[in-house]
């Protein structure tokens, strides 16, 4: 994962509301880096990890690995 997915998900997994705000600072649009980190996901484990809708969301069944990888 890039510096900038990996600092997404430890927003995400921290409750951070301001992703939205780091995805514009980012230069990246949030369905794009969404995309990036599920499809990397999915190469890796066979599975995307994140929801995106309003709210970005880590599937609980990998929250914990997430958590090891992230902090």
């Amino acid at each position: 994962l890039s510096a900038t997915e990996i600092q997404a998900l430890s927003m995400i997994l921290h409750g951070n509301a301001e992703i939205r705000s780091f995805t514009d600072e980012s230069g990246v649009m949030p369905e794009v880096l969404a995309d990036s980190i599920n499809e990397k996901a999915a190469d890796f484990i066979g599975d995307g990890i994140l929801e995106f809708a309003d709210d970005w969301t880590i599937y609980e069944e990998y929250r914990a690995k997430i958590v090891e990888m992230v902090g």
